[in-house]
C-alpha cells in the first residue's frame, strides 16, 4: 500500500479505523503467541514532504506494556521515545496504550528500507519481525495548487492564493510569486490543524491590468535540501470592462429606475382604461334611456257610451261660454284612457339608468 501526502493522527479511533478499511492491503498481525502488530507493509514519501504510518501492538496479558519502544532499521534506531532521533523520524504513538504510530518528515533517499518496531524493558524484550513496513522515497511531484483560475476585468482587483503541497509538523516552506504584476501585496500564512500539522499558504492581491492579458503568474514553494516544486498559471484579463468613470451604483440606480418607469407606466394605463370603461358605460346607459323614450307606443282610446276621440267633446254636451268666458264641460260618465305597452321591447337597463314611471289617466267630470 503507498501512501502519499498523509498528515498523521492521535486519536486511537482513526488508527483502528485506518487499520479496518485497510485489511486488504496487507495489514497483518505478528505470529508469536500474545505478540500482535497491525500496520501497513508498504509506504510511499516524497522528497521535502512527509507520511504518517499508523500501528498498533499488544503484549501477552501476563505483562503490563510500560515499556520504551522504538522503531530500527536493521539494527540501527530511528526512532523512540527518547530525545534522540536522527529528526526525520519520530514515534508519535503512546506505547503504553499499544500505539506504534510513526510519522516520517522530509525523507532521504538513504531512508527507503523496512523497518520494525521493538519494545524493551526490564522483563520485556522483543522485535516485531512479521510486519516491517517498507518505506520507499521518491523525487518530488506533488505542486502548489493557485486558486481561483478564472478571468477577471481590466482594473479589477485580483486575490490569488498559493498552497503547498503537503500538511507536516514541522516543515515550513517559503512560497514566492513571479510575474508581469506591479504593485502587488504578498503576505505568507498557515493553517494548523487539531493533529498539530500544519498547511502553509500565500496569497498575491494586485490590480488586473489588459497588458497582463496572456502572461504568466508562477508560485514557487521552496523546501529543504534546495527542493522546490511549482505551479504556473496564463492570465486573462478582458478589456468588454465598463469605465471607471461609470460605477456600479449607476448600473443600480439606472435598473432602479426603469423599474420604477415600468410600474408607474402600468398604473397609468390601467387607470386610463379604467376612465374609459366608465364612460363608455355612462354613455350606454343614457342610450339605453333614449331607445326606452323612442319605442313607447301610445294608444289611447276614450269611451263614453261609445268609443270617442281623445279631446272631441260631444256636441250635445257641449255647453254655452259664460259671460266670463270660461267653458264648463259636463261628462256624465266617467272617461277613461288607456296606454298600449304591447308594442314596447323589454330591455334591460343599467342600474344608473333614470327609473321610468307609468301611471294610467283618468278623467272624471
Amino acid at each position: 500500500m503507498k501512501v502519499k501526502r498523509s498528515s498523521f493522527h492521535l486519536s486511537y479511533y482513526h488508527i483502528l479505523i485506518y487499520i479496518i478499511t485497510h485489511l486488504w492491503s496487507g495489514i497483518d498481525s505478528e505470529s508469536s503467541p500474545g505478540y500482535s502488530i497491525y500496520a501497513p507493509r508498504n509506504v510511499t514519501v516524497q522528497r521535502g514532504l512527509c507520511v504518517y504510518i499508523p500501528c498498533n501492538f499488544t503484549v501477552p496479558t501476563t505483562l503490563t506494556i510500560k515499556a520504551l519502544g522504538s522503531w530500527n532499521k536493521n539494527k540501527n534506531i530511528e526512532a523512540s521515545k527518547k530525545p534522540k532521533n536522527n529528526g526525520r523520524f519520530f514515534l508519535i504513538g503512546d506505547t503504553w496504550r499499544g500505539d506504534c504510530s510513526l510519522y516520517i518528515e522530509n525523507p532521504l533517499y538513504e531512508d527507503e528500507d523496512n523497518y520494525h518496531f521493538r519494545v524493551e524493558e526490564d522483563k520485556l524484550k522483543f522485535s516485531y519481525q512479521d510486519i516491517q513496513p517498507y518505506v520507499a522515497v521518491t523525487d518530488l511531484t506533488n505542486k502548489p495548487e493557485i486558486s481561483p483560475i478564472k478571468s477577471w476585468l481590466d482594473g479589477e482587483e485580483v486575490t490569488l492564493r498559493c498552497t503547498s503541497p503537503g500538511t507536516c509538523l514541522s516543515i515550513n516552506p517559503q512560497i514566492t510569486w513571479e510575474g508581469n504584476i506591479q504593485n502587488r501585496s504578498v503576505e505568507n500564512k498557515n493553517e494548523t490543524h487539531k493533529n498539530g500539522t500544519k498547511t502553509h499558504f500565500s496569497t498575491i492581491t494586485f490590480t488586473a491590468r489588459k497588458e497582463q492579458n496572456n502572461s504568466t503568474l508562477s508560485c514557487t514553494v521552496h523546501l529543504k535540501g534546495g527542493l522546490t516544486t511549482a505551479q504556473q498559471i496564463t492570465m486573462k484579463i478582458e478589456s468588454q470592462a465598463l469605465p471607471k468613470a461609470f460605477p456600479a451604483a449607476a448600473i443600480y440606480s439606472g435598473c432602479i429606475a426603469a423599474v420604477v418607469i415600468v410600474i408607474v407606466t402600468g398604473v397609468l394605463i390601467i387607470l386610463l382604461y379604467r376612465k374609459r370603461k366608465i364612460k363608455e358605460n355612462k354613455e350606454a346607459s343614457r342610450q339605453i334611456h333614449a331607445d326606452v323614450v323612442d319605442h313607447i307606443y301610445v294608444n289611447s282610446e276614450m269611451y263614453s257610451n261609445g268609443p270617442q276621440e281623445f279631446g272631441k267633446i260631444p256636441q250635445q254636451d257641449q255647453q254655452p261660454l259664460s259671460e266670463d268666458g270660461s267653458v264648463h264641460l259636463n261628462f256624465q260618465n266617467l272617461q277613461y284612457m288607456s296606454i298600449d305597452f304591447s308594442k314596447l321591447k323589454p330591455t334591460v337597463t343599467n342600474t344608473d339608468t333614470e327609473e321610468i314611471e307609468y301611471s294610467v289617466v283618468k278623467y272624471t267630470n
